[in-house]
């Protein structure tokens, strides 16, 4: 049990690094200035610097966030809009792509050849996972997941490979979901501020919106959490005997 925590909190981070390091990455390439880079949440346990970035390990590993500084922040809010929605959505496209390729692996070991179209197919089986993650969060959970968008492998693959896909399946497609505090809402909030300017809506009313929005968006998620969220990100189709005996009702 030990073990599997200890590797689950391991994959979690690596997770988290390329998420937040695609983050990073954008925001220097678009001149962003980064004042610190994170992992975990709490009391600092570690920190350091390199290129005049503050690298810390906090307390609790399960988060992760880059912090622009003050000027980094007012660059943010000039750029243009497709350069904001880069930066925003780096971290979801980078954990997808890592997926991609943990799963490309893992289909190039087994037996079946036709890890070639089931590559191909991964653009929508991530479109089916997000619908299925999407449509549960508006509805406040009470739409049931389809769970036709899973990805399939033959055989259960080691605990180390099955955490890393299925960690970076979760973070890319449910970070894409419009909530202010994943990175599709910070997006979406981002694109409904500028469509409320481009029709001239005042500032007090635009403010009204934007928190109107904020604060169902963030019911919507919390209902979607209490309610639970029974999606299938990969399915197995010759899981272990002891797997099998564990799932017998």
């Amino acid at each position: 049990m030990l073990k599997k925590i200890l590797l689950g909190l391991l994959c979690l981070e690596i997770c988290f690094a390329v998420h937040e390091g695609a983050h990073l990455v954008m925001m220097r390439a678009n001149g962003v200035e980064v004042e610190e880079m994170s992992f975990g949440m709490g009391s600092v346990l570690y920190q350091t610097q390199v290129s005049g970035i503050k690298l810390s390990l906090r307390l609790i590993p399960i988060a992760a966030y880059v912090q622009p500084s003050q000027k980094g922040a007012e660059t943010l809010l000039v750029l243009p809009l497709l350069n904001i929605m880069i930066i925003y959505l780096a971290g979801v496209a980078t954990n997808l792509v890592l997926a991609s390729l943990v799963f490309l692996m893992l289909r190039l070991k087994s037996a079946s050849l036709d890890w070639l179209m089931e590559f191909i197919r991964l653009p929508k089986n991530y479109l089916l996972l997000f619908k299925d993650a999407f449509l549960s969060m508006v509805t406040f959970g009470f739409v049931a997941p389809k769970n036709n968008g899973g990805l399939v492998l033959e055989n259960q693959p080691p605990m180390f490979w099955r955490y890393l896909l299925s960690l970076n399946l979760i973070l890319g497609i449910l970070n894409l979901l419009p909530a202010k505090m994943l990175d599709g809402g910070q997006a979406f909030l981002l694109a409904l501020m500028i469509a409320l300017r481009y029709f001239q809506v005042s500032e007090p009313s635009a403010a009204y919106i934007l928190g109107a929005v904020d604060s169902l968006m963030f019911i919507m998620l919390i209902l979607l959490i209490l309610n639970g969220l029974p999606m299938q990100f990969v399915k197995v189709l010759n899981p272990p005997k002891e797997e099998e005996k564990n799932s017998t009702p």
